[in-house]
């Protein structure tokens, strides 16, 4: 068991910090996981042979456990070894839009446009998705109205003039 330890001991500090983040009211982490209930399976809460068997070694050094389903709790079929950048996709604050049969993040489809996630925020308050991510962002100082107004008129007025990106 030691030489597992020694051999294993990045996955051996993620297991163990799961626990603690789950079963102890004393960790920062608590109200996040524990106080939510989050839990760890029972056998491996029991086992760290039995976690590192169903979750198997980490593959670099980047990367983190991830529970896909952030409300599920840790256990197989629910875990997987992922970078921050991948989970950054999934976190409880992050806004998945789906538009031409796409789902990205908020962030995502807002650099796609050249425009500051605020805007697109701004737009989704007043138009639908499609209309929303329908057009790039205006140059300042034109006449008339800018392409992102001229769809959204069309759009209120059941036109479909709206083109996926």
């Amino acid at each position: 068991m030691v030489r597992l330890l020694r051999q294993f001991a990045a996955e051996y500090r993620c297991w163990h910090g799961i626990k603690t983040r789950c079963y102890n009211a004393r960790n920062r982490s608590f109200a996040y996981y524990g106080a939510r209930g989050i839990r760890m399976s029972e056998e491996w809460r029991q086992s760290f042979a039995a976690f590192l068997r169903d979750m198997g070694p980490r593959p670099s050094p980047q990367h983190t456990i991830e529970r896909i389903d952030n409300d599920g709790h840790y256990e197989p079929g629910n875990c997987r070894w992922a970078t921050k950048s991948d989970q950054q996709w999934n976190s409880r604050q992050t806004r998945l839009l789906t538009h031409a049969g796409m789902t990205l993040p908020l962030s995502v489809w807002a650099g796609r446009l050249c425009i500051c996630p605020n805007t697109l925020r701004l737009r989704l308050k007043r138009h639908p998705v499609s209309v929303a991510l329908a057009v790039p962002r205006q140059p300042r100082g034109g006449k008339g109205k800018s392409g992102f107004k001229r769809l959204a008129i069309a759009a209120a007025n059941g036109e479909r003039k709206v083109a996926p990106i």
